[in-house]
């Protein structure tokens, strides 16, 4: 339980120093590449949320130098779930996480948003705010869909 944690800290400490420093490489709407698309669900509803979604090629977090593209935007809608889109993902196998900034204490830009208790975190193939052993959301050329469960940051495990 220790070791899974100190992983998730990794984890989220590299989720932001990644949109606090614009990401490393790649990434954003408008350039060449795939596109992603899916459906984030929260475990309520929230109106007029800051979600932040990342694609990251290795398992360090931490490193600055795996993100190959990432997207901020302030979801308008109401809802327990929040749709996503975001292109100029290069073809390979990433993870995929999604932030959701439920009591608005970011600024939602890219390069200004951070992880507080309280708010959503998930991983395509994670359970929750539990990332999954390896990459595994395949980006084709053409572009994929993937939902994204969360779990609530700093709540009980």
């Amino acid at each position: 339980m220790k070791r899974l944690f100190s992983i998730m800290i990794l984890v989220l400490s590299g989720a932001l120093l990644f949109f606090a420093c614009g990401g490393g490489g790649g990434g954003g709407d408008g350039e060449s590449g795939s596109t992603l698309s899916g459906t984030i669900f929260l475990g309520t509803d929230v109106t007029d949320a800051c979600v932040g979604i990342g694609v990251d090629a290795d398992a360090d977090w931490n490193n600055g130098t795996g993100f190959v593209a990432r997207k901020t935007f302030r979801a308008s809608s109401s809802g327990s779930s929040i749709s996503y889109s975001i292109s100029g993902v290069p073809s390979g196998t990433y993870y995929l996480f999604a932030v959701v900034d439920r009591d608005g204490h970011s600024v939602c830009d890219v390069n200004e948003i951070d992880i507080v208790v309280g708010d959503f975190v998930g991983y395509y193939g994670g359970t929750g705010v539990k990332p999954p052993l390896s990459p595994n959301a395949v980006v084709p050329s053409g572009g994929a869909s993937y939902d994204i469960p969360t779990g609530v940051w700093g709540a009980v495990l």
